[in-house]
C-alpha cells in the first residue's frame, strides 16, 4: 500500500534498492531522531555501559540498507518508518540476549570510569615506565 509512505520516500528507496546511495542520507536524517528516541527508551539500563543508543541506530540503518528487498516484500503492510523501527528493536533485542540473557560477561561488573579513575590508572602506568615527574604532570594536569 503506497499510501503508507510518501512518494519521495518510495522513490529514494527504489533508487537505494538499485544501488544508488545518494538519497539514503536523506532518509537517515529524516528518521534518525525518531529511532534515537526509541533506542533510548528501549535500551535496558544495564546495557548502557556497553551500548550507545546512537551506535545501535547506525547499526539498524546498516541492517536496513542491506535488507531493502525485505522492506519491498512487506511494504503493503508496514511503512518504512515502522520497518526501520523494527530493525532497531531487533538490534536491541539481540544486544540484550547476547549480553544479559546469555551472561557472557556480567554487565553488573561494567561501569563507566570517571576522569579521576582514568587519570589515576594512566598515572600508575606512567609511573612504571617514564618516571614520577611525568606521572604528576598528567594526574594533576599541570605540566
Amino acid at each position: 500500500m503506497d499510501l503508507l509512505d510518501n512518494p519521495v520516500t518510495l522513490e529514494i528507496l527504489e533508487r537505494s534498492r538499485r544501488g544508488d546511495r545518494s538519497g539514503w542520507g536523506h532518509l537517515v536524517r529524516d528518521h534518525e531522531d525518531m529511532l534515537l528516541r526509541v533506542a533510548k527508551i528501549r535500551l535496558d539500563p544495564r546495557l548502557a555501559a556497553r551500548f550507545d543508543p546512537a551506535d545501535l541506530v547506525q547499526e539498524a540503518f546498516a541492517d536496513a540498507y542491506t535488507q531493502l528487498d525485505d522492506y519491498f516484500r512487506d511494504r503493503d503492510a508496514v511503512s518504512f518508518a515502522q520497518w526501520l523501527r523494527q530493525r532497531l528493536i531487533s538490534r536491541i533485542a539481540r544486544a540484550r540476549r547476547d549480553h544479559l540473557v546469555a551472561q557472557r560477561r556480567s554487565v553488573g561488573k561494567d561501569h563507566a570510569w570517571g576522569d579521576g579513575v582514568a587519570m589515576a590508572v594512566l598515572g600508575a602506568i606512567i609511573d612504571r615506565g617514564a618516571g614520577q615527574a611525568t606521572s604528576s604532570c598528567i594526574t594533576k594536569r599541570a605540566c
